[in-house]
């Protein structure tokens, strides 16, 4: 009888904490805090831990958190208490679906990154464009689709030394390898070039 009794409280236990968890990973809340050096981090309590936290007190038995019985709120709490540093500002707890896009389309149509840039301000968390990075990752992918083969073939050695330059996000090697092109007694017909010169501009190199 006993043994009966401990499977239908297993059984109730185990039901709980799947009800518990599903709970948690609807939610879409997540901590943010601006760092010191004005950047914002994103903090996501783990689904499972705060399915721990809310489970009645009792022994620790593989799970993520100590079971604490804590409403959703006060295990967020918990978490913030424990996870954020103390050098943090403006902590806050939203909702996922008003956090920035973490990449944007420049204007040639390629992906952006702009996570680094994400700032509080009035209350939200928004893109700050006066600290956003050039957009070099796709820079040679662009470059290979607006020089012929014939020129592709020719400058491999130049647009190898682009793709380092920019993986280094050292834009006076850009600007010094553009400038390169531009007096090469072999540089791309006047239309190539200006292709190429507005798309390393499009990509955040000045001339």
């Amino acid at each position: 009888m006993s043994g009966t009794r401990t499977t239908r409280l297993s059984i109730c236990t185990l039901v709980v904490w799947l009800f518990a968890a599903s709970v948690a990973w609807a939610q879409p809340e997540v901590i943010t805090y601006t760092r010191p050096d004005g950047g914002v981090s994103v903090l996501v309590p783990a689904p499972a831990c705060l399915a721990d936290l809310q489970r009645p007190p009792g022994p620790l038995v593989a799970g993520y958190c100590p079971p604490l019985g804590l409403t959703r709120a006060q295990a967020l709490e918990w978490v913030r208490q424990k996870d954020v540093p103390a050098t943090a500002s403006n902590v806050r707890l939203v909702d996922q679906a008003t956090l920035p896009p973490r990449e944007e389309v420049d204007a040639q149509g390629d992906p952006r990154p702009v996570r680094d840039a994400w700032r509080l301000a009035a209350g939200q968390i928004q893109i700050d464009r006066t600290v956003l990075g050039p957009s070099w990752r796709t820079l040679v992918q662009r470059l290979r689709l607006v020089m012929p083969e014939t020129d592709r073939t020719r400058f491999a050695a130049w647009l190898d030394a682009v793709e380092r330059a920019a993986r280094a996000q050292d834009a006076a090697q850009l600007r010094a390898l553009l400038g390169s092109l531009r007096t090469d007694a072999q540089r791309p017909a006047p239309a190539v070039l200006a292709e190429i010169e507005r798309t390393f501009q499009v990509k955040g190199v000045a001339p």
